[in-house]
C-alpha cells in the first residue's frame, strides 16, 4: 500500500508540473507581453546612467532639503487667496525682462557667463527694470530625440538643471550676486506639466520601477498591436476609435471637446515603437500628449505621485535651491483630462486636473518664499478660474493680443470689449502679466476670427513674409508689428530710415498704455533695442526667432539681427518705469473705461495706492482725437507723461491726443 500511495503521489506531481509547463493555468499577474521580446533587454548601465539624468531620479535628493526643516515655513497662508501679499512683489520688481538662452546672441560663452560679462543686472537698473526672468533654461527633450531645435522653445524641458548652452550652477550664483547688488529679483520656470521625451520617459518606457505611473499611457497587450501605427506615431482617428471600442482608451476626454476661443493646443494619443523593458520583455505603450507626440502629458492623478514628486522637485529647485523669486508655471497641459461629458460652464470640473496641479503647487511655491506666474496666454474665463485657483499672477486676457491687433490695425474696438469684459468679471488687473514681445508668441487664436485674418493681411501688404503659424500663435516681435503698421517692408526695416522714428513710437504707445494699467510688465531683449526679426539670410525657419545681446559691439554688426533703433534702446522706457514705480501703477485698482468717441482711441481710470486716480489714454489710430472727459470724482487733472493737451471750457474737460500717442493724467481727489 505505501508503494501504491508513493507511486501515486509522483504521479499526480509530474502531472502538475505538465500542466504548468504547457501553460494551462495561467500564472496570476503575469506580465501582459509574454513572448520573447525582439529588441535586446534594456541595459542595466543606461538604465542608471538615465536614472542619474531623470527628474524623478533626483526628487528625493531635493525632497530631503525641505523635509525636517524650516524651508516648507517660509511664508504662512496663500497669498492668491487673501490677495495680500502680491503687492510686495509688484513693488519690488514690477518690469521684467525675460532672457530666452535661443534668442540672446553671445560670444563664445554661456549665457549666463554672457549675461554677467555685460552685467546685465546694472544696465537693467538703469532702465528701471527691476525683475530678471531666465527662461527656458532647461535641457530640451529635442536634444534626445535627434529633432530640430528651431521649434518653439521652453515645451519640452526634460531636467531640472540648466541646459549646457544656459550655463552651470555656479554661473548662475555668479550672476545672483550681481542681480542682488542691483536690487534685481530673478525668476525662471518650473518643469512643464507637459515635458520633452527625455529620461523619464525613457525609463517609463522601459517600464522601470513607477516611471510609467509619471504619464498617462498604458501598455498595449500583444493582441492589440494590430490596431496601432507600424512603428512610433500619431493614433489616427479609426484607430483610436478601435481602442477606444474594446475598452482600452476612453472615446474621448474633456479636453477634445473644450471651446476653439480658449486656445488650447490640441492634444492626442501616440503609439511608442517596440521596447525593451528591464525585465526583458517587448512593450508597446499608448501614451497621451500635448500639441505634439514629443511632449507627453503627466499624470497627477496616478497613485504613484510620481508627477508630483517631479513638479515639487522641480519647484524645490527653482525657488528653494537656486533662491529665485517667481516661478513660471505650465499647467494647462492637465486642463481637461477627464472623461467627456461635462459640459457646463462655468464648471471647475472641465479644468481637473490642472486646478488641482496648481493649487497644490502654488501653494507649495509660496511657502518657500516664492511666487507663481502661469505663463499661458489664456482668455478670460481660464485666467479668472487660475486666479481664483491659486496662481499669483497670470498673462492678461483684458489687453493682449487685442492691443497688438489696435497697434497694427487701428481700430481698438475689440480692445475696449475685452477690457470691458475684464471689469465686468471683477478680473484683478494688478495680478496680470502685461507682455509686450513675447517669446512664446501672440496667440491671435485669442482673437475674434475676422481679427485673426488681418495679422496675415497686413503682412502680406507690408511684404513681410506670411507670419510663421503654430496653433494659432505667431512669433514676432512689437518693432515688426510697428514695421507692418507703416507698411515697412524687410529691406527698409533692416536700413534704418526716417520711418524707424515713427516705428519707435508706436512701440512707445503700446508700452506706455499697458504700463499706465496695474500689474506686471514683462519685456525681452527684442524690445530694448527694436529687433524686427533674425537676419534676412538665416534660415526659413528661424526667421521669426530674432536674436538680440546687450553688448554694443555685437549689436552693431549685421548678424546680430535687424534692429530698428540700433544702438540705442527704446528711449523711453527709463522714463516711463520711473514714473510707474514713483506712482506705484503696479499696485493700483482699475476702475472704469470711460467712454470714447472715436474708435482708434481707449480710455482706463486705477485708483492708485495712495488715493489718486491715473488716466490712461491711448490713440491708435492716425488722425488726432479729442475727448470729452466725464470722470466724476475724479478732481483736477493733472498731465504726467505722453502728448496730449487739455482744454477746458463750457463746463467739460476735452482731451486731445496727436495721432498714435499716449498721455498719463493724474487726478487728485
Amino acid at each position: 500500500m505505501p508503494t501504491a500511495l508513493f507511486f501515486s503521489s509522483r504521479l499526480w506531481i509530474c502531472l502538475l508540473c505538465l500542466v504548468l509547463a504547457t501553460g494551462c493555468i495561467p500564472a496570476r499577474h503575469a506580465p501582459r507581453s509574454t513572448e520573447a521580446p525582439a529588441v535586446p533587454r534594456a541595459d542595466p548601465g543606461h538604465t542608471r546612467w538615465l536614472e542619474r539624468q531623470s527628474v524623478l531620479g533626483r526628487a528625493p535628493e531635493l525632497a530631503a532639503i525641505v523635509s525636517g526643516s524650516p524651508l516648507g515655513w517660509r511664508r504662512t497662508g496663500r497669498d492668491a487667496e487673501s490677495g495680500g501679499m502680491t503687492s510686495a512683489l509688484l513693488r519690488r520688481a514690477d518690469i521684467w525682462l525675460q532672457v530666452e538662452e535661443g534668442m540672446l546672441r553671445r560670444d563664445k560663452l554661456s549665457a549666463l557667463a554672457e549675461l554677467e560679462r555685460l552685467d546685465l543686472p546694472g544696465l537693467l537698473a538703469e532702465r528701471g527694470i527691476r525683475g530678471l526672468f531666465l527662461a527656458p533654461s532647461h535641457a530640451r527633450g529635442a536634444f534626445w530625440n535627434d529633432r530640430n531645435l528651431s521649434g518653439q522653445p521652453g515645451e519640452d524641458a526634460v531636467s531640472l538643471g540648466f541646459a549646457e548652452h544656459m550655463g552651470t550652477d555656479a554661473e548662475f550664483s555668479r550672476l545672483s550676486v550681481a542681480a542682488a547688488a542691483a536690487h534685481i529679483v530673478l525668476g525662471g520656470d518650473i518643469l512643464p506639466a507637459a515635458p520633452g521625451r527625455g529620461p523619464d520617459f525613457l525609463l517609463a518606457l522601459a517600464n522601470l520601477r513607477d516611471y510609467p505611473g509619471a504619464w498617462i499611457m498604458l501598455d498595449m497587450p500583444r493582441e492589440h498591436w494590430s490596431a496601432l501605427p507600424a512603428g512610433a506615431g500619431v493614433l489616427t482617428p479609426e484607430q483610436h476609435t478601435d481602442l477606444a471600442q474594446q475598452g482600452l482608451l476612453l472615446p474621448q476626454l474633456c479636453r477634445d471637446s473644450l471651446p476653439a476661443a480658449w486656445g488650447l493646443p490640441p492634444g492626442g494619443w501616440a503609439a511608442s515603437a517596440e521596447t525593451a523593458g528591464t525585465d526583458g520583455l517587448a512593450r508597446r505603450w499608448v501614451y497621451r500628449y500635448d500639441a505634439n507626440p514629443d511632449r507627453p502629458v503627466l499624470n497627477w492623478d496616478d497613485p504613484s505621485a510620481a508627477a508630483k514628486r517631479m513638479l515639487s522637485a522641480s519647484a524645490i529647485r527653482e525657488i528653494g535651491v537656486l533662491r529665485t523669486s517667481l516661478a513660471g508655471l505650465h499647467l494647462t497641459p492637465l486642463i481637461g483630462l477627464q472623461r467627456s461629458g461635462v459640459q457646463a460652464l462655468p464648471d471647475t470640473a472641465r479644468l481637473e486636473p490642472a486646478l488641482s496641479a496648481l493649487h497644490a503647487l502654488t501653494g507649495e511655491i509660496s511657502r518657500y518664499g516664492g511666487y507663481s506666474l502661469e505663463r499661458e496666454a489664456l482668455p478670460l474665463e481660464l485666467a479668472r478660474a487660475l486666479l481664483a485657483g491659486g496662481a499669483d499672477f497670470v498673462v492678461d486676457p483684458a489687453t493682449f493680443p487685442f492691443a497688438e491687433y489696435a497697434l497694427v490695425t487701428g481700430d481698438a474696438a475689440p480692445l475696449r470689449r475685452a477690457f470691458d469684459a475684464a471689469l465686468a468679471g471683477n478680473l484683478p488687473q494688478n495680478r496680470l502679466l502685461r507682455p509686450l514681445s513675447r517669446p512664446e508668441g501672440i496667440p491671435i487664436v485669442l482673437l475674434p476670427e475676422h481679427a485673426q485674418n488681418v495679422f496675415s493681411e497686413r503682412a502680406r501688404a507690408a511684404g513681410w513674409p506670411e507670419p510663421a503659424v503654430l496653433s494659432g500663435t505667431i512669433r514676432i516681435t512689437v518693432p515688426a508689428l510697428a514695421a507692418m503698421r507703416l507698411n515697412m517692408p524687410p529691406q527698409d526695416a533692416a536700413r534704418p530710415a526716417e520711418r524707424a522714428e515713427t516705428a519707435s513710437a508706436l512701440h512707445e504707445l503700446l508700452l506706455a498704455f499697458r504700463a499706465g494699467l496695474p500689474g506686471m510688465i514683462w519685456l525681452t531683449g527684442q524690445d530694448l533695442y527694436g529687433i524686427t526679426r533674425a537676419t534676412l539670410d538665416s534660415d526659413p525657419a528661424d526667421r521669426n526667432l530674432p536674436a538680440w545681446t546687450p553688448d554694443p559691439e555685437l549689436q552693431r554688426s549685421s548678424a546680430a539681427g535687424i534692429s530698428l533703433y540700433a544702438p540705442a534702446t527704446l528711449p523711453s522706457l527709463p522714463r516711463i518705469t520711473a514714473m510707474r514705480r514713483e506712482l506705484d501703477v503696479a499696485a493700483g485698482l482699475c476702475l472704469a473705461r470711460p467712454a470714447t468717441r472715436h474708435p482708434g482711441s481707449i480710455l482706463v481710470l486705477s485708483r492708485l495706492p495712495g488715493g489718486d486716480r491715473l488716466l490712461v489714454a491711448a490713440n491708435f489710430s492716425d488722425a488726432h482725437v479729442s475727448e470729452i472727459l466725464d470722470l466724476p470724482g475724479a478732481g483736477t487733472l493733472e498731465h504726467v507723461l505722453g502728448r496730449a493737451s487739455l482744454r477746458r471750457e463750457d463746463g467739460h474737460t476735452e482731451l486731445i491726443l496727436p495721432a498714435l500717442s499716449w498721455a498719463w493724467l493724474r487726478a487728485r481727489p
